[in-house]
């Protein structure tokens, strides 16, 4: 069960991006004055120890990528006045489940994974001696929400604006996952920002609480693997997503510096029986909160201090 909390969740509002900043800021600046009620994210290292995850062009396990991004993005969000639950940083917990029943109680939950591609389209090269797998085709970051989350209005509005603070820093969205050429494909909520549906994910649709997971890059693609392991890359990667998600939480914020629950579900008479039921959710919203179009520019300032990680965390 969700933990009582003092203070609510989220709502849903849409927000202009150029304003971006100015909300992170002015959020601080209300959190300041709300002690007691900081806003916590639950940040969730992809995979374990015993169960890697996806192998990288040159053998790296996929759980060491998540790991040190997903200390990155915490230091991130502790410089955003945020808490942070750490989950899975050891590489030790027992179960998928374990992973959204370790976060009740939380603001937002946050899975940091590397993505891989289809084994249909996979070529095999040598690595230093030892066969490895690749592909050079496919590329970039993806978020993914589920619609049996119990905040979907937020999930997607967190995801979209994690995309878009990115795609401002110089990072390349995925393209292939609605329409991949093997395997499934993933419907879309916000293409623009590389925001799918994926409701069969343990860890978005069995939570508490607003989930996203997030896709850094495609660890088999030979060239995203380097820049994937640069750590002044990892560092900025890290200051986009914790801008996101701070931008998307202090948006909403109350009177009392917390973010405030959606709106129960609301209800409309059945054609038939014309009892009151509840209003389902569509199954692909028009949910656009950056009506904008971006132009990436060439150089880009860090919003925050630099990063106190000059290289991979030790495993």
């Amino acid at each position: 069960m969700r933990r009582a909390r003092s203070c609510g969740g989220v709502i849903d509002q849409r927000f202009d991006l150029r304003s971006l900043m100015m909300i992170v800021f002015s959020g601080v600046l209300a959190f300041l004055a709300s002690p007691g009620c900081a806003v916590e994210v639950a940040v969730d290292a992809g995979h374990t120890l015993a169960a890697h995850g996806a192998s990288s062009a040159r053998g790296g396990r996929e759980f060491d990528f998540n790991r040190v991004l997903a200390k990155r993005v915490s230091h991130e969000l502790g410089l955003r006045q945020l808490d942070v639950r750490p989950i899975n940083f050891d590489g030790k917990i027992e179960s998928l489940a374990a992973r959204p029943e370790q976060a009740a109680g939380a603001d937002f939950f946050i899975s940091i994974h590397h993505d891989s591609v289809h084994a249909d389209l996979l070529q095999e090269w040598d690595w230093q001696g030892s066969p490895q797998t690749y592909s050079d085709d496919y590329s970039g970051f993806a978020l993914f929400v589920s619609h049996d989350s119990p905040d979907l209005a937020t999930s997607l509005r967190c995801a979209s604006a994690i995309g878009a603070r990115l795609r401002r820093l110089g990072f390349q969205p995925a393209r292939h996952h609605a329409n991949p050429p093997s395997g499934t494909p993933r419907a879309v909520a916000d293409a623009a920002n590389a925001v799918h549906y994926y409701d069969k994910l343990v860890v978005l649709y069995r939570t508490t609480l607003p989930a996203v997971l997030f896709e850094a890059g495609v660890i088999k693609n030979r060239d995203e693997e380097l820049l994937l392991l640069d750590a002044n890359r990892q560092a900025r990667m890290a200051d986009g997503i914790a801008t996101g998600i701070a931008a998307c939480l202090y948006a909403a914020q109350g009177s009392n510096g917390k973010p405030q629950r959606a709106a129960p579900t609301a209800t409309v008479p059945t054609p038939l029986s014309g009892k009151q039921g509840p209003l389902p959710a569509p199954r692909t919203p028009a949910f656009r909160p950056f009506d904008t179009p971006l132009h990436r520019p060439s150089r880009t300032r860090s919003l925050s201090p630099p990063s106190p990680f000059s290289a991979p965390v030790p495993h």
